[in-house]
């Protein structure tokens, strides 16, 4: 028995036929996922590899948590099948957090989430981002300071101001995730955001803001007024 690429679905229902007649909105994540895999396996059609894999992910927000490996044992999933689906995953994490050059100013939290909140919030561990701004609130830098682990992401000031120091920035804003997806600042976070706001000051460029992004919402220590 050879594998089965659709199903046996008629035609006007196979993911890259509906993709071509109505679009990729119109397609549902295990269907996306079906055209990511390409055909199935002996005794399970791609659909019903795709739909396994989403489901034994947890969904969309587990499947982009999802290491190769992990991929790779799901039934019908195989190395190469799951490179592509990774590669799918990092291609859509880059491009939400990809802004063309002359974008508008960064004036609050809700802007630093909508700039970077997606791609930070499917990650799997802690990363900390710095957006380095102008003195008209343009972003002229956005660096990775810093990556750690599920709970915790060691940094130092040298790994936030050395690229700032180097465009030169103005201002700066903080940024990193909860893997959690809770928000909420820790005390580590809180003993690191006063530190970061004085090694700023020493250095001449101001923390504006330390955003920490959860599951579909953020944190922001200026909104809460611990730093001014």
């Amino acid at each position: 028995m050879s594998p089965r690429p659709s199903g046996g679905l008629p035609p006007h229902e196979r993911p890259v036929e509906k993709l071509l007649l109505q679009g990729a909105a119109s397609l549902g994540v295990p269907e996306l996922i079906a055209i990511l895999l390409g055909v199935g396996c002996r005794g399970r059609s791609v659909h019903e590899a795709a739909a396994a894999l989403y489901q034994g992910a947890g969904g969309l927000r587990g499947l982009r948590g999802m290491s190769i490996h992990e991929m790779m044992a799901q039934p019908g999933v195989g190395r190469t099948k799951a490179a592509r689906v990774a590669a799918a995953v990092e291609l859509g994490r880059r491009a939400a957090g990809a802004l063309p050059a002359g974008d508008e100013p960064v004036r609050s939290a809700r802007d630093v989430h909508a700039r970077v909140g997606a791609a930070l919030s499917c990650d799997d561990r802690e990363r900390f981002l710095v957006l380095g701004l102008s003195s008209k609130n343009r972003v002229v830098i956005e660096h990775r300071a810093a990556e750690g682990c599920l709970d915790e992401c060691p940094v130092s000031p040298r790994d936030v101001f050395g690229p700032l120091l180097k465009c030169p920035a103005a201002s700066a804003i903080l940024v990193h995730n909860h893997p959690s997806g809770d928000p909420s600042p820790s005390s580590e976070d809180r003993l690191l955001t006063i530190r970061m706001a004085e090694a700023g000051r020493l250095l001449g460029i101001k923390v504006l803001d330390h955003v920490i992004v959860g599951a579909g919402r953020y944190y922001s220590f200026r909104d809460d007024g611990a730093l001014s």
